[in-house]
């Protein structure tokens, strides 16, 4: 199927060197991929750079690989969201990638390659939808068809599928922090909740693994995918060959349709029991726990105060509810709302995120005591990560991850702390988290 696509490919190709190589190209062109065609196989994910892919919990695909433009600041990305929107009419064309957590660039060497924002306008854009059914779209930017041939010589090597390598030996973990060290500063931070120097904030801890060769993480994104888990995305955002992050997450931040605006608390966990019955009786205890239910309502009004500046309705969906992914159990809250006429997703996206299931409240303060008890920088852990268009957009927040650098590996892993967190309580639960990764640890 791949040949016979690549067959059709070239034949337009052909048509278009008709008019010379001076002949201007559209602004895109669109194949139809054969049906459930597979995303992300072999040495597909080693063709060009920079690379993302965005699937989401309903089972549409999208992969973006090679950048026409980029998107390097918040000012960048604004302008390319307007472009997308004058050229509603004429294109089908959208952007992927992500954005740090804070939104400013770290000077750590594993996050080097990402800087603030890392968004493009892919070269070539595969998408697919829940039933199979996808295509391929080539976009150009005031280019002739003098480039078509070697763009046929990439789109050669990335729809051609070889084996994936297999991944190195591991050689040294180290967990960041401690067990013993991270309890204590569960335990600090729950003392300044009780002076009320803030309300909740969110620790997070990582392990390091070292390895006797480069990762190929397409590797681990093979294993991920046959291990895709019902309620998660996968998302993976790689600038290089040399880097890599991944993530497979359960928490939507925001969806778009149009002016349908959709998003959900998710703070609150149990691990998932051995049997049914364990199951059953670890949610309903979840569902009746104080501790957690505090947790949750925080990130509830957060949301609520944030839809009524850029709704001009909104509700919460559904009462509080159980999301089961299978190795961990979360409390969730869906709410919708009606954008208003002048919505601006960056500026939605500047005040939703993070919300207090990834921060805290009051915010400041709870980013100040992250800075000072977290032992590295979040870069993409626990960011916005997704795709934009003129008529939908669709980001999640990259928790459940990891970050491939070279000969390294690091899994990132968190935990909200509310006044009645218990320091050995809170390192198992973040235990249970890291369980997505059980197979490669």
């Amino acid at each position: 199927m791949t040949f016979k696509l690549l067959a059709t490919i070239e034949q337009a190709f052909s048509k278009l060197h008709k008019g010379g190589n001076d002949h201007p190209l559209p602004q895109q062109l669109t194949f139809e991929l054969p049906k459930n065609r597979p995303f992300l196989s072999g040495s597909s994910l080693q063709a060009l750079y920079p690379q993302a892919c965005f699937f989401n919990r309903e089972g549409r695909k999208f992969w973006g690989v090679g950048a026409l433009k980029r998107y390097n600041s918040r000012s960048e990305l604004a302008n390319g969201i307007k472009q997308l929107n004058r050229d509603k009419e004429t294109t089908d064309q959208w952007i992927i990638g992500g954005r740090s957590f804070t939104g400013l660039p770290t000077s750590s060497s594993e996050w080097r390659e990402y800087g603030e924002y890392l968004f493009f306008l892919p070269r070539f854009a595969l998408e697919q939808d829940s039933n199979g059914q996808g295509h391929l779209t080539i976009n150009f930017q005031d280019e002739t068809v003098a480039i078509l041939p070697r763009l046929y010589e990439q789109l050669t090597t990335l729809l051609t599928s070889n084996p994936t390598a297999t991944m190195p030996n591991s050689t040294r973990l180290e967990y960041l922090p401690g067990q013993e060290e991270f309890e204590q500063l569960v335990n600090q931070g729950v003392d300044q909740i009780i002076q009320n120097k803030l309300q909740k904030y969110v620790l997070a801890r990582k392990v390091v693994k070292d390895f006797d060769a480069p990762i190929p993480y397409d590797s681990v994104v093979q294993q991920l995918m046959e291990q895709k888990r019902p309620g998660s995305y996968l998302l993976f955002i790689a600038p290089s060959p040399q880097s890599c992050f991944i993530s497979q997450t359960p928490e939507q931040l925001f969806s778009l349709n149009d002016d349908h605006l959709l998003t959900e608390a998710l703070a609150g966990s149990r691990p998932a029991g051995r049997s049914p019955q364990a199951d059953q009786q670890l949610g309903a205890e979840l569902l009746d726990s104080a501790k957690d239910a505090t947790e949750h309502q925080l990130v509830n009004q957060h949301l609520d105060m944030v839809l009524a500046k850029f709704c001009h309705s909104h509700r919460s969906v559904a009462k509080r509810e159980l999301l089961n992914l299978g190795y961990i159990q979360h409390l969730r809250t869906r709410w919708e709302g009606r954008v208003i006429k002048h919505f601006n997703l960056l500026d939605f996206l500047d005040q939703i995120h993070p919300t207090p299931a990834l921060g805290g409240i009051p915010l400041k303060p709870a980013l100040e005591i992250i800075e000072d008890q977290e032992h590295f920088p979040r870069g993409l852990y626990g960011s916005p990560i997704g795709i934009i268009s003129s008529d939908y957009s669709e980001l999640a927040v990259g928790i459940r991850s990891l970050l491939i650098d070279r000969e390294q590996m690091h899994l990132f892993a968190g935990v909200g702390v509310v006044a009645k967190s218990q320091g050995a309580l809170e390192w198992q639960e973040s235990k249970e988290k890291l369980h997505i990764f059980s197979d490669i640890l």
